[in-house]
């Protein structure tokens, strides 16, 4: 494996660690989006709580993976010409990726509730044909409730080939990395200053929550290429640990966005040159497996946790938490094993498949390449090739 892909491998593994830590979140402090809140009220996580809780800002990882990653892959295409073809093979090609599983929840969790077996949300004719457009984050909540994430990404795709021949004329350094204070501190002010935190999942909040961190990871890459010292690995780890570090600790005393945010783009810049360290530990197996099917992860984990609602919500809401906390605790493996055999099945059965179909009838077969690399919320990226 080349050097280029063991760096892109240990944001694989970012993204498997990420998936998780949202479906720790809506698994264990989920009640106001109605997942299980029988469970999420009893269960004690001690010291971890604040960082559990805020999982929500793993979303915003994803967002800065995507236009990092992207970046990555896709710049010289749009670098010196804005061609028709390009554009069209782009778009095709994140949506063979995103769409198929993301039509299939949809469709599962639409007939379930027309058929009487699901009574969670009022579902519209509306939502339905919201989801079906990828025009989802309009409505609050969607109708398959992280997959808002899919609708304005979505949008940030569109964008990408306008994005690029605009940031490819910043070639100073300094330049750049102003643009990334900027970008990593000015939205976090907007969240606290105008109270965002309850409905930056939705409505036009949303879509400029996702263009700030994906134009952020976009501009991470190019500052990276011009900077030698973001590129030695060793620094790159010693910075990397320190970084999360600093991010872990804000998070364990509950500090604002503010202080939090700003670190998460040179964590993952930093990351991404990692080899050795903290970088063989975002790299290993286990690591890139979670990467491999996170996706999955992030977009079956809300039907998975609806079914262990509607079948034992109430027998979690008459535990004690001061004498069951060991039968919440095989709970929750329980439920995390679930939604990670789910996700498998998934992945291979559904968004594999579908995307190696897809592609192969739009002109794109297929290589048969056995490593992949994590991207954004809904992209695992080949790494040999373009995808």
């Amino acid at each position: 494996m080349s050097k280029s892909q063991s760096h892109i491998r240990t944001l694989t593994g970012l993204r498997g660690f990420s998936a998780l830590w949202v479906l720790l979140f809506h698994t264990c402090y989920g009640a106001s989006n109605g997942y299980l809140p029988g469970f999420s009220e009893k269960i004690d996580w001690g010291i971890l709580r604040n960082i559990i809780v805020q999982g929500a800002y793993a979303v915003d990882i994803f967002f800065v993976l995507s236009g990092y990653i992207l970046t990555h892959v896709h710049r010289r295409e749009f670098e010196k010409s804005l061609t028709l073809s390009h554009v069209k093979s782009f778009l095709l090609l994140r949506l063979a990726r995103i769409y198929p599983l993301h039509l299939v929840v949809v469709i599962l969790l639409s007939g379930a509730y027309f058929s009487g077996m699901w009574d969670t949300k009022v579902i519209a004719l509306k939502e339905v044909v919201l989801s079906v457009s990828l025009t989802n984050s309009w409505s609050n909540p969607s109708i398959n409730t992280p997959a808002w994430s899919v609708s304005t990404e979505w949008m940030a795709y569109l964008a990408f080939p306008l994005i690029i021949p605009l940031l490819v004329r910043i070639r100073s350094p300094l330049w750049q990395f102003s643009g990334i204070i900027g970008l990593s501190t000015v939205y976090p002010l907007c969240v606290m200053g105008y109270d965002w935190f309850w409905n930056w999942h939705w409505g036009w909040v949303s879509l400029f929550r996702v263009m700030n961190g994906f134009v952020l990871g976009c501009l991470l890459y190019y500052f990276q290429e011009n900077s030698p010292l973001v590129k030695h690995s060793s620094l790159s780890s010693v910075g990397c640990l320190g970084f999360l570090g600093l991010l872990v600790f804000f998070l364990v005393i509950g500090a604002p966005i503010i202080f939090i945010y700003p670190f998460i783009p040179w964590f993952i810049l930093t990351l991404a040159q990692a080899r050795h360290g903290i970088g063989s530990i975002f790299s290993n197996k286990v690591a890139i497996l979670l990467g491999t099917v996170s996706f999955s992860i992030y977009m079956v984990h809300y039907p998975v946790l609806e079914v262990f609602r509607l079948g034992l919500n109430e027998y979690y809401s008459s535990l004690i938490p001061a004498v069951d906390q060991g039968m919440l605790w095989l709970h929750l493996c329980f439920i995390l094993l679930s939604v990670l055999a789910v996700s498998w099945l998934c992945y291979w059965g559904i968004e594999k498949r579908c995307r190696e179909y897809l592609k192969s009838q739009w002109g794109h077969p297929e290589t048969a390449q056995p490593h992949f690399v994590g991207q954004e919320t809904a992209v695992i990226i080949p790494i040999a090739r373009k995808i």
